[in-house]
């Protein structure tokens, strides 16, 4: 059977536009990652990570307490830092001291990279529709730039909570859109002030 004229050769020039564009948008989102790995681990002049210092005094404390010794007396040695969230908190942490040390870091910095490419996809996705692009390209371009900023380096590499109350955040934002009621339920995890 012939082919009809839509399978033509106008259908080849199409598919081949269609494979040209994809392979542009993807070769433009390895550049983009590529030249955020090397800001990340070759530019910018402190390390990214901090040896996960903060999880480490989350995990000893919570340690801590478990063996019965008062929450709020654990120092680390020599620096002296203790632990300075709720006590709701440290009952939700309490996990992390019953695995490794490795599985809970790697948990940690997995959950806080998924809560940066969740938020940031959703951050993006409206401006990305308003422009008439595409929101996983504009996510797969901003995600890259996002783990670039100091902050986020800071979070990762100290092994801090910030990006999971970022999510309790904007889950609870979330919650009070839409009326329901334990909107605000997130702020538990509130660190006190020293």
């Amino acid at each position: 059977m012939p082919p009809s004229r839509t399978e033509g050769p106008g259908l080849s020039r199409s598919l081949a536009r269609v494979a040209t564009h994809t392979t542009v948008r993807l070769a433009v989102v390895g550049a983009v990652a590529a030249a955020a790995s090397y800001v990340v681990f070759g530019v910018v002049t402190r390390p990214p990570l901090h040896q996960f210092f903060d999880l480490r005094v989350y995990r000893g404390a919570v340690t801590w307490w478990l063996h019965g010794r008062p929450l709020y007396s654990f120092a680390t040695v020599p620096n002296g830092y203790g632990f300075t969230y709720p006590p709701f908190a440290a009952i939700l942490m309490v996990p992390l001291a019953w695995l490794t040390s490795r599985t809970s870091t790697v948990l940690t910095v997995a959950a806080s990279v998924a809560v940066i490419v969740t938020i940031t996809a959703r951050l993006v996705a409206p401006v990305a529709r308003r422009h008439g692009r595409t929101p996983w390209f504009a996510a797969a371009l901003a995600v890259p730039v996002v783990l670039t900023l100091e902050p986020i380096r800071d979070t990762l590499g100290y092994g801090q909570l910030n990006m999971l109350l970022f999510a309790l955040v904007m889950a609870d934002l979330l919650a009070l859109r839409r009326g329901w009621a334990w909107a605000g339920a997130g702020s538990a995890w509130r660190p006190r002030s020293n």
